[in-house]
């Protein structure tokens, strides 16, 4: 085998990579690209431009000159490098000898535009009135290197002095713009826009600019008419598209934001980061084959494509396809190890065994999705409130599984002692579940619309002392609301079972079992431990009176039903194929599955079942309840409830064990797999846990063939739930996590 040559594709790639991360703006992420090739010997005049292309955007002008001279060195007849270096001359003030480099280009190329292009520029730059353009120039170019470093009041000082000498300066009113953005001042940015739209009306960055900074305060109708006056004048910036497709979704207009990111894909075929929105949104509206041919068009054009590979197999899990599953996840797992964003963590959790591999995906995620903001609104300063303050953010304060799991905690708070704020950023359902959130809190704030910032603010001005996040990284997630810094102890609980891998998130809240002490090192925050499982429930929520039969779901009179009511993209191949021998072994015996609106998962996970020698006719499955009671109450026709690994059932699970049906759970040492088996152990039933697949075939068998044990364990069940042994009520858990809350001052 040639190693040579593999080392070279690999390095190849790796370039190319780099040039990609730069033309969707992640600018760090390709300098360290490009810097790590150097590093390992592989020089390219390509690399050393497109180094010297990210420090002119950084103003790092002197920098930018080094590299674009290495790549002259190496390749002296490339037009391309002395056009660069050109502009580079003309930002640090050096008229002639930008005019010869731009010289040179065109004597390369004859038919260079944009080299004549600059000539004329330098030209008009070069007249008898030179002495106040070339003052202009050189006061800009110092400007912006203090831009670069982030000392935005000495550049402003000097931008000012420009626009004394030339009202309309593009480059020193832009820059002006800029650098009140980046001190999270739009309002204060937007008169600076106003001022060139003025003067350039249709100019790509301006009406660009001019949308974000509506955006940023949220008026979002103004910003969509800015980003559409771009589009019309300038039809292949992508990224107006982008941020106006972002708005749609925040305001829930995805079919809008699907067709905007279609249109832009069509003006601009290789624009990559639209051709993903358009999988992210065929995947919400559970789409997922269709998601899925988009990402693997995706992944074929583009494998090195941030997150490409976690959504592809995200898409095809919910389809319960398995194409290619194990080189897939290895490939996840291999990027994951190497740094590189393969996946989102939530996706992660299908698959991942490795509490390690959790925390290295999470923090490679979460600082490149959430990362902290320059602006920290709580800087130690003393509350001196009567009540201790304690805020929830959420987006599932609603008809949700962790709407119905907190509902009763948040009633039961301690009022006298407490002041408990709910911060709702979800679209309201006007439920019952929401009504009662309403009355709750004793401050319920619907933020839906209100950007990240504003709601930082709103937090420091409550003095909240305690912020709790109860989204993680799932849907309708604000943590960039903590990336503010708002509270002085900021912590992560329930809605995302597992570490978020960020700096300004403090704690953790989970039990002894869930993160065990010998797990704490896999956790970014300091983990909490609740004296139970960490997963409450609505007591007041209980199985219905309704008289049900097998017969009205479709089951068999007789013999063993297997129960699985946990999301279809749960299940993995490993997992299957134990139940399918179940199945086998247990004469007469069905599993029954709750189906998804996507007929695609049921199809496949029939035809799974038919490649293991099972008559798909022992696969039977259930379609959803609208009254959440029945649901419960259907649970007691199954027998046993075989759960799903590594991503546990947790909501399900609870559920199960509250309607008295028995849990069989393989367990791990993420969260993710180790909720149920905290369950268990609540109800000392940890016999039913196995933490090896054979064990938990052999379990879930003994059970089936085992009636009276099977018996046992169910009388066992009803016995703990009917005399309140279990779950713990909301009273007492309340008292517990407020307790634990408080212990991190």
């Amino acid at each position: 085998m040639d190693l040579s040559n593999t080392t070279q594709d690999i390095n190849i790639q790796k370039m190319y990579a780099g040039i990609h991360l730069l033309e969707i703006n992640e600018i760090d992420q390709s300098y360290q690209c490009f810097l790590e090739l150097l590093q390992n010997g592989y020089e390219s005049p390509v690399i050393y431009y497109y180094l010297s292309k990210i420090e002119a955007q950084r103003n790092h002008f002197e920098d930018s000159l080094g590299f674009i001279n290495k790549a002259i060195e190496i390749n002296s007849s490339t037009p391309e490098f002395y056009l660069a270096k050109s502009i580079i001359n003309m930002n640090m003030g050096s008229l002639n000898e930008s005019l010869h480099n731009a010289k040179l280009a065109l004597s390369f190329n004859p038919e260079y535009t944009d080299a004549q292009t600059q000539i004329n520029t330098l030209n008009n730059l070069l007249n008898p009135a030179a002495g106040i353009l070339q003052e202009i120039n050189s006061l800009n170019s110092i400007a912006l290197n203090l831009q670069g470093q982030n000392k935005h009041a000495d550049a402003e000082n000097l931008f000012s002095k420009v626009l004394e000498l030339d009202p309309e300066n593009f480059i020193a009113l832009y820059s002006l713009g800029m650098s009140h953005i980046h001190q999270n001042d739009p309002i204060g940015a937007i008169q600076f826009f106003e001022t060139l739209q003025a003067k350039f009306p249709n100019h790509e960055l301006v009406l660009f600019a001019l949308g974000t900074c509506y955006k940023n305060i949220g008026q979002y109708k103004k910003a969509i008419e800015y980003y559409d006056l771009n589009i019309i004048n300038n039809p292949s910036y992508s990224n107006s598209y982008h941020n106006k497709a972002a708005i749609q979704q925040q305001l829930n207009q995805h079919k809008d934001a699907l067709l905007t990111l279609v249109q832009a894909t069509t003006a601009v075929p290789d624009d990559y980061q639209s051709l993903e929105g358009q999988g992210i949104l065929l995947s919400q509206y559970k789409e997922y084959a269709k998601a899925a041919e988009v990402f693997k068009n995706l992944y074929d054009r583009n494998p090195s494509y941030p997150y490409i590979q976690g959504n592809l197999l995200n898409a095809r899990l919910h389809n319960c396809d398995w194409s290619d599953f194990e080189d897939l996840t290895n490939e996840i797992n291999q990027g994951i190890h190497d740094g590189l964003p393969v996946t989102n963590p939530l996706t992660l959790m299908t698959f991942c065994t490795s509490a390690d591999t959790a925390l290295a995906c999470a923090r490679n995620f979460g600082l490149h999705k959430y990362p902290p903001s320059s602006v920290t609104l709580y800087n130690g300063e003393k509350y001196t409130h009567l009540k201790k303050k304690i805020a929830f953010i959420s987006g599932d304060f609603r008809e949700h599984p962790v709407g119905y799991l907190i509902i009763g905690v948040m009633e039961s708070f301690d009022k006298d002692l407490y002041e408990i704020t709910g911060i709702f950023t979800g679209t309201p359902d006007k439920s019952p579940v929401w009504q009662r959130f309403c009355c709750a809190f004793d401050n319920f704030l619907n933020c839906a619309t209100k950007t990240d910032l504003e709601i930082a603010q709103m937090v420091r001005s409550l003095e909240i002392d305690y912020l709790i996040d109860l989204s993680g990284y799932t849907a309708d997630t604000r943590l960039n609301v903590l990336s503010f810094r708002p509270a002085p102890v900021q912590m992560t609980y329930l809605g995302f079972p597992g570490t978020l891998g960020l700096p300004y998130v403090d704690y953790i809240i989970g039990d002894r079992f869930t993160i065990p002490d010998h797990l704490f090192k896999s956790y970014s925050e300091k983990p909490l431990q609740l004296n139970f499982n960490y997963l409450p429930r609505d007591t007041s929520v209980i199985p219905s009176d309704q008289v049900y039969t097998r017969n009205d779901f479709g089951l068999p009179a007789e013999g063993v039903v297997f129960c699985c009511f946990n999301h279809l993209y749960k299940i993995t191949p490993s997992v299957f194929k134990l139940w399918m021998r179940l199945l086998l072994e247990v004469e007469g015996s069905v599993l029954w599955l709750m189906q998804q609106s996507n007929p695609e998962s049921k199809e496949n996970l029939i035809k799974s079942a038919i490649e293991l020698g099972i008559d798909p006719l022992r696969i039977i499955f259930a379609t959803r309840l609208p009254d959440i009671r029945d649901h419960l109450n259907r649970f007691r026709l199954a027998d046993i409830f075989l759960d799903t690994f590594p991503y546990n059932g947790h909501t399900t699970c609870s559920d199960a064990l509250f309607s008295g049906l028995p849990v069989v759970t393989l367990y791990g040492d993420t969260f993710a797999s180790r909720v149920c088996f905290s369950l268990l152990n609540d109800l000392g039933l940890e016999i039913l846990a196995a933490n090896k697949e054979d064990e938990y075939f052999s379990k879930a068998k003994f059970l089936a063939t085992n009636p009276n044990e099977l018996e046992n364990v169910r009388n066992y069940l009803k016995e703990k739930i009917v005399t309140n042994n279990w779950p713990v009520g909301s009273q007492k858990f309340s008292l517990e996590i407020s307790k634990v809350i408080l212990s991190t001052k």
